[in-house]
């Protein structure tokens, strides 16, 4: 069983590290009017206004846009993942295995604190 320091402890990482990664979205996105937890990528715009842009401008906004597409889902991915720790926490579920159902080791939640599964499960997780 993990001692209520350490939860309180890890709680405390898991919120600012959600802090952090929203405010980091925050620049390169905008929240989904649709979804509270979904993520819309902010099209870049490099061209000056009453420039019409430049063929270079329009590739690189292109290319922005897409790298910012695929940096959006990798935090709203570990954003779920935090929200997800933090419910376990209020429930008193946290630090089980969702798999297996055994306590994940301390270490691991100190290097991940929204694991979810046990160093085992993981390992057959990404077969």
């Amino acid at each position: 069983m993990i001692n209520e320091a350490l939860i309180k402890k890890l709680k405390t990482a898991l919120e600012k590290e959600k802090k952090q990664i929203e405010k980091e979205l925050k620049s390169i996105a905008m929240k989904d009017k649709r979804a509270d937890a979904n993520w819309i990528a902010k099209y870049p715009n490099f061209s000056r206004i009453g420039d019409g842009g430049r063929p270079d401008e329009e590739i690189d906004e292109a290319e922005e846009y897409d790298a910012r597409v695929s940096i959006t889902e990798a935090m709203e991915t570990q954003l779920r993942r935090i929200d997800k720790a933090l419910k376990r926490i209020s429930e008193g579920s946290y630090g089980i295995c969702e798999k297996c159902g055994k306590q994940i080791s301390e270490q691991r939640l100190h290097a991940y604190p929204a694991a979810e599964l046990c160093a085992e499960c993981s390992k057959y997780k990404k077969l």
